[in-house]
């Protein structure tokens, strides 16, 4: 690393190069007298931010174990002569096998099984925790919400056989199972890959990059084995191949809102919320509750796949960002 260029002086006399040195006013190798002077060390330097993910053993390991996971899971099915579904075991070693592998991982880095928190992280302000827990709570419903009225203006959906209740009932069924399986996804992407970018000082750019896509790689499994049909296309109604990779852009555009909130407080907790929250309200917005979307209304404004909401969601977590290290300084 280089710190800065350095000078080679000839020396005249005595043995210390700050003393004897050639320049003005030294005659004859007669060093004149100089008033004493204190040496100050240098500064260390200033953090800076990484253009790129530094090569590391460990992140690695990680993506590697991460984007095969579901192929793992799969070929578990086929020894047990199982189908490919959700309520597999196949399922379950897609799910944990990228929190078993940071836990090692963090282990053998760390000394520590469980996710690490700088400690400026954990006396963060409470400005901090009120945005990233008001974002977590309120960015789904928000964009799905102000989504589904656009479309309606548009001619994109059509609202008239919604079943609010029923839109309740589905969000109320599916949060609490959304916590338990969030709290393990959220436990890797933010507690650990996240995590650890953000201690090697990699800038966001990168960052997000890096993350989204070992993300993504971790879900094409699911979209081509486990999504059941039904639901793959009451989303969007194309073939399994065609989504995943229509869902893979969609997780790089989620991606920056999920960074900047772990970013704000380093805790997986409001992850994890926000995360719940969108299973629990998205995905029914989507496939169910009655609900209907023309192909053009799929495409822009779906609360799963859509542009807009995709586009949506990256300028929220682009203007969190922005906010955040506003209100704390340097950027972490």
């Amino acid at each position: 690393m280089t710190t800065g260029r350095t000078s080679r002086h000839r020396h005249r006399r005595g043995p210390d190069p700050f003393c004897c040195v050639d320049g003005p006013g030294y005659r004859d190798g007669v060093t004149p007298h100089l008033p004493v002077l204190a040496v100050r060390s240098a500064p260390p330097p200033t953090s800076s931010r990484a253009a790129t993910v530094p090569f590391r053993s460990d992140l690695l390991a990680f993506g590697v174990v991460a984007s095969g996971a579901g192929w793992a899971g799969v070929a578990v099915n086929r020894a047990a002569g199982r189908p490919d579904s959700m309520d597999s075991p196949g399922s379950l070693v897609w799910l944990l096998s990228p929190l078993a592998a940071a836990a090692v991982l963090r282990r053998v880095r760390h000394g520590a099984f469980l996710p690490l928190r700088p400690a400026d992280a954990v006396a963060s302000s409470g400005t901090h925790r009120t945005l990233a827990w008001g974002t977590a709570v309120l960015v789904y419903p928000a964009v799905t919400a102000g989504a589904l009225g656009l479309g309606r203006a548009a001619g994109l959906v059509d609202l008239s056989r919604a079943d609010v209740a029923g839109l309740g009932r589905s969000i109320a069924t599916a949060l609490g199972p959304a916590l338990v399986k969030n709290l393990v996804e959220e436990s890797c992407w933010r507690g650990y890959l996240t995590e650890e970018l953000l201690r090697a000082g990699v800038g966001r750019v990168p960052l997000n990059l890096t993350v989204g896509a070992v993300w993504a790689a971790w879900h094409v499994p699911y979209y081509l084995r486990f999504l059941p049909e039904a639901d793959m296309r009451a989303v969007l109604d194309v073939p399994r191949r065609a989504f995943a990779a229509v869902a893979a852009g969609v997780i790089l555009a989620w991606t920056p809102l999920y960074t900047e909130v772990y970013a704000l407080t380093r805790s997986v907790w409001p992850g994890v919320v926000m995360h719940a929250v969108e299973d629990a309200v998205v995905n029914p917005s989507a496939m169910a509750t009655g609900i209907r979307y023309t192909r053009a209304g799929q495409w822009l404004v779906s609360p799963v796949v859509g542009a807009v909401t995709s586009a949506a969601y990256t300028a929220v977590g682009w203007a969190l960002g922005r906010l955040g290290r506003a209100l704390r300084g340097p950027v972490r």
